[in-house]
């Protein structure tokens, strides 16, 4: 957090918009929690760490589709 601040700072910086894909939506999330000062907008594509709990649905993201070369449509 200390790295980030100082950065916004060294730049002048007095917020930003962030994109964050999949993994990166669990770091940008922290950020918001912990540095909401600096910011002002956040889009999350393909959040998938906040379903990260349902067994299934990360069995099929990663494990199933890979292994049978298609996903089930059970996953809840």
């Amino acid at each position: 957090m200390e790295a980030f601040v100082e950065a916004m700072e060294a730049y002048e910086f007095s917020g930003a918009v962030f994109v964050a894909h999949s993994f990166g939506c669990a770091v940008t999330s922290w950020l918001v929690q912990h540095a909401p000062e600096y910011v002002e907008g956040v889009v999350l594509l393909d959040p998938v760490v906040f379903c990260i709990h349902l067994r299934k649905l990360l069995f099929n993201f990663g494990a199933h589709s890979q292994v049978l070369g298609s996903a089930r449509t059970d996953v809840m």
